[in-house]
């Protein structure tokens, strides 16, 4: 199992927020500690995840279970869950596509049906994260689809 770079998940990170700022101005962005982006109006916090590669090379969404495993931290939609997060959204910046889930109908789909995946395992320098390779034709119901472009984002679907 190779290392994970931690840092250059960090900069991936912050570039797709960034990205994601853009098309979603009705949003304030936040430090990122309990949850990436808040609605003023509503107070709806918002979590982002980024991946920087072709989606085309996987047909499956990395859905992290424990950010730290040896000391039960949780991470990803569970993480998210206890800080009272909205709305999950995972966008791979390559290909400019965001899918924008409600967060507690995603948990509880995965809850369901977390036997059904497999578990993957990415080595940091001084902890181990697990997560889930969850099918996209899976849990795509579950989302909005939007492409995003430089000026404006395409809802592709209901």
């Amino acid at each position: 199992m190779s290392v994970h770079n931690f840092r250059s998940s960090l900069a991936i990170g912050k570039l797709g927020e960034a990205t994601f700022a853009k098309h979603f101005p009705m949003l304030t962005a936040l430090n990122g500690r309990k949850s990436d982006f808040i609605d003023k109006e509503s107070g709806e916090l918002w979590e982002l995840k980024t991946d920087s590669y072709d989606m085309a090379k996987t047909e499956n969404f990395f859905i992290e279970h424990y950010s730290d495993v040896e000391r039960g931290k949780l991470g990803g939609i569970w993480q998210s869950a206890t800080h009272g997060t909205t709305y999950w959204c995972y966008m791979f910046s390559k290909n400019e596509v965001l899918f924008v889930f409600v967060l507690e109908d995603l948990l509880a789909f995965m809850e369901k049906t977390l036997l059904n995946y497999q578990v993957r395992k990415i080595k940091n320098k001084t902890w181990v994260t697990t997560g889930f390779l969850v099918p996209r034709s899976v849990v795509e119901h579950l989302a909005l689809h939007w492409t995003l472009n430089r000026s404006v984002c395409y809802r592709d679907w209901e």
